[in-house]
Order: structure tokens, then C-alpha cells, then sequence
């Protein structure tokens, strides 16, 4: 059975730096991640945003969409299209949805890139549990708060409702 060339991590690693060095030699400006492309991606286009009259992200993934949501506050606009499905494009200054402050607490819990989704629980699920009880919206926004010391009793609270306990209790 003949390996993939890019499964070997040396032959991975060779054709980043070749793939760089032609970008750059492009005039490409090139940032390479070292851990979490996500966030590197969306940094990276909240950096360049005074630059330019408008900056794009083209993505597949929504990871980057909750991100941009959470952490920029111009009008970067994501891309989200695969494959044969059109491309949209949505302002985040424009996402005015219910949860856009409990966003990243909601995406992170869910399941994410890099964190595990749980058991046999899907974001459909999770966001009706969040509209079906909304006193989770407050316990989500504990998350936010830099001083809150309840982030495990949260975090369990809305677990417990997630698998079909009552979440005062």
C-alpha cells in the first residue's frame, strides 16, 4: 500500500516551507500557525482591517464565523460555501442574534475544531436547549465575566439541562 506523500510529517513539513518560500518570493505576506490556524486566521484579518477598505475571510468552517463574531468589531465578512453550495457572506457587525454575547461559551460547549463534540449531543440540540431554558443564557454569560468564580457550577448546570436534568437544581 503506497503512503500519501503528506502523511509523512517530514514530507508535510518540507512542502510548508517550500509552499512559504514561493508565496513569499510572490511578495505574499505568509503567517504560518504553530497551534490553532483559527485563530491565527482571524487575528491575522482583524490586524490587517485599518489596511484595507474591507477584509474577507474565505472559510468552509464555522469556527471561524463564531470567532470573527466574538472577537472583531468591523466589518470583516467571512465566506462560508462548499462545493457545489453558493457562497455567503455575512457581516458580523450585522449578527444580532439572541445569543451573539453567549456565542463563544455555546460553540465551545457544542463541540468545535478543536474540542470534542459531547456524546450524542449536536449544536441543533444545544441551541434548542438554550431556547427552550433561558436562564442558561445567564448562567452562559458567567463565562464572559473576568471575575465570576462560578464557571464550574455553570459549566455544570448546563451539562445536567443538556442530558435532561433541571438546571437550577
Amino acid at each position: 500500500m503506497q503512503e500519501m506523500p503528506l502523511a509523512n510529517e517530514c514530507n508535510k513539513r518540507r512542502f510548508i516551507e517550500l509552499f512559504k518560500k514561493r508565496l513569499q518570493k510572490a511578495n505574499i505576506c505568509v503567517q504560518q500557525a504553530v497551534e490553532g490556524a483559527d485563530v491565527t486566521i482571524v487575528n491575522t484579518a482583524i490586524s490587517v482591517t485599518p489596511q484595507y477598505d474591507s477584509v474577507r475571510v474565505g472559510s468552509e468552517d464555522i469556527d471561524l464565523l463564531v470567532l470573527l463574531t466574538a472577537l472583531a468589531s468591523t466589518h470583516t465578512l467571512p465566506r462560508c460555501g462548499r462545493g457545489k453550495t453558493p457562497d455567503s457572506y455575512y457581516s458580523i457587525t450585522s449578527f444580532n442574534h439572541k445569543f451573539s454575547n453567549e456565542l463563544l461559551f455555546m460553540h465551545a460547549i457544542s463541540g468545535s475544531d478543536t474540542t470534542s463534540a459531547l456524546l450524542s449531543q449536536g449544536k441543533n440540540k444545544f441551541i434548542s436547549l438554550f431556547l427552550k431554558h433561558e436562564e442558561l443564557l445567564n448562567i452562559a454569560a458567567s463565562f464572559l465575566n473576568p471575575q465570576a468564580t462560578t464557571d464550574q457550577e455553570a459549566g455544570e448546570d448546563v451539562l445536567a439541562a443538556l442530558y435532561g436534568g433541571d438546571p437550577a437544581t
